[in-house]
Order: C-alpha cells, then structure tokens, then sequence
C-alpha cells in the first residue's frame, strides 16, 4: 500500500486552468493531501478545499506555502516560516507519526541563510524521527542540473550542499524529465525532496517523479510512499456527473424495473444492489474513456516536454504547446462531464 501527495510550485491558484490540472493530479493520483507553493492567493479554503474534493486546509504566516487534506488526516504546525511550514502527520494508515517540512525558499543567496539555519534547528529535533522535506529550493545541487545558464552559482550550490549534509538528509532521486523549472532557453532542477535515515522505519519505498510543467514553469513532484498496511475495499459512490448524463435516467430504470420474486425489504435490497452494479458498468462504460483521454493527453505532455528539453526546437515547442492545449481541453471535457 501506498500513499501519495505532491509538491508544487503552482505560480497562482486562482487560474481555473491551474485548477483544472491540480483537480486532475489529485484524481489520477488519488491523492489525500497537496502542497501549493506561491498560491498567490488569499487562504480561502472554504472555497479551495471544496473546488478539489479536501476537507481541512492550513498555510504558512507569508502565505507562501499552503497546505490542504482529507479529514482522515492530521496535521500540526510545528514550525511556521517565511520560507518553510513544518508539521507533524498523523493518520491510522501510518504506524507512527510523520514529519513533513515544505519549503518555498527565496530567490536571494543571502535570504535563504535563514531558511538552512532554520533547517539545522528542526534537524536536531528530528533526531530518531521520520522527516522528508520537499519544495522549491530554488537553488539546484549540481552542475548537470542545469542548461542554458552562464552564471556562476557555485557558492549557492555549497551552501545547499552544506545544509543537505548538516541535517543528515538524503536525495530521494526523481524519475522523469531532470528539470523541474524551465524558462527560455534556461533549465534547472530546483524542486526536490530530501529525506531523513530514519524515513524508512515508517516507509519502504520513496519514489519522486517530475509530472508535466503545465500552467506553471515548475514541474509538480508526485511522492510515493510505500508501506505495508491491510487493503481495504473500496465502497460504492454515487458520482454527481451520472445525473447530467443523458442515458442515466434510462439505465436506473432498466436496472430497477425487471422483479425480483422476492417481497417488502429483500425486494428493496436486491433491487438496489442490480441498480449499484449496473451503474459501476455503465460508469466505466461511459465515462472510463473520458478520463483515459485526460491521463493520455497528459502521458503526451509529459513526452513533449521531455523531447523540448533535450532539444528546444521551435517545432518541438510547438508541438508541447499543442500536447498543453490537447490536455487542457481534455480536463474541460471533464469538467463539463462533472467528473470528481
């Protein structure tokens, strides 16, 4: 069993494309938690947490970093910064508490000291306990994280580096394309997630993948995190889209009307129980192929992008736009169908 949740950078919240991408991240992935870096936003998680299907929300005091969860899940402020959120995680899937710090860091050399010496402090306090810390480092780890770039950023990359060894963490890795922020001609990998020794006591796999750059010039990074757990069955759900489809009414009436040759509330019983199974068919049936093209058109984005960034040729630009366009397009589809 797993459980997975994402990091981004999403460069503005409130743009209903943006949106509909994070909607379709959270439903692909099944994801019971995300965390938003420069929102750019006001914190109204009445509506936000509403608009992706959470129940909770929290944010940090620059209002950088946001945070928002399922209601099986707990999360406590431990730590509040301009330029981190660190938090413990509690949840009967997880054997024992969690530690999770995010991080959106500045764009100055100098600015961030505070943020690594923030890291050092939370370290000590994180001795013998599961942490991962993940975000927007801005600031990349080494030469060949970058393209395009002349500057010099060595000292930056050492002040990373130092901070990486004092706090005893460790690079979980990345699958997908290397870069995870992208503009103009320049690349570089600037989001990442580190983790603690102590993060496999709770976890047996972590794997970070670089999903598509799509409505942000950063990549959201998907974590998974694997451990063993008992699986449990998933229950039946009615989906609010099946009403606006116009053969719902008529498959209900197929399912309902035949008898059952039984009587009173064994008669409601089987009745109800053909209705549930012939819905789950006629759901997959009708609109599986609806979110197979969003996951496809997505899947099409993401090899775009990476063909771009090993060669950033006009026609190869052109065709990641048109693959962008392709997806969004998709999720509209979707979401005039009311998907979830």
């Amino acid at each position: 069993m797993s459980i997975n949740f994402l990091t981004w950078n999403v460069r503005g919240i409130a743009n209903p494309g943006s949106q509909r991408h994070l909607h379709a991240l959270i439903t692909r992935y099944k994801l019971p938690f995300v965390a938003l870096l420069e929102p750019m936003t006001s914190p109204d998680f009445s509506f936000y947490c509403r608009r992706f299907g959470f129940d909770h929300g929290l944010f940090n005091c620059s209002n950088h970093i946001w945070i928002m969860y399922a209601a099986h899940l707990h999360f406590d402020i431990l730590v509040d910064h301009a330029q981190l959120l660190h938090c413990r995680l509690t949840s009967a899937l997880l054997s024992q508490p969690i530690y999770l710090t995010f991080v959106y860091a500045k764009c100055n050399r100098v600015a961030r000291y505070d943020l690594w010496d923030n890291l050092r402090e939370i370290a000590i306090s994180m001795e013998g306990l599961p942490w991962l810390v993940s975000g927007d480092f801005n600031i990349f780890l080494h030469d060949h994280e970058r393209v395009g770039g002349t500057s010099d950023r060595s000292d930056e990359m050492l002040d990373f580096a130092y901070m990486i060894a004092d706090c005893e963490l460790f690079d979980a890795g990345c699958e997908g394309p290397i870069f995870t922020w992208a503009r103009g001609g320049l690349q570089e990998r600037l989001d990442r997630a580190l983790y603690n020794e102590h993060w496999a006591d709770v976890f047996t796999s972590s794997v970070v993948t670089h999903l598509s750059r799509v409505r942000s010039d950063h990549a959201p990074l998907l974590i998974s995190c694997q451990f063993l757990s008992h699986v449990s069955r998933s229950s039946f759900r009615f989906q609010h889209m099946w009403i606006r489809h116009h053969t719902f009414l008529q498959v209900v009436k197929e399912a309902w009307g035949p008898p059952t040759g039984c009587f009173g509330m064994r008669n409601l019983q089987h009745k109800l129980n053909r209705v549930k199974h012939r819905l789950k068919s006629w759901n997959y049936q009708t609109f599986g192929n609806v979110l197979d093209r969003v996951r496809l058109a997505d899947d099409a984005v993401a090899v775009a992008q990476a063909t771009y960034d090993n060669d950033p040729s006009p026609t190869h630009r052109a065709e990641l736009h048109r693959c962008v366009a392709e997806y969004e397009l998709r999720l509209k589809m979707e979401e005039d169908f009311g998907a979830e």
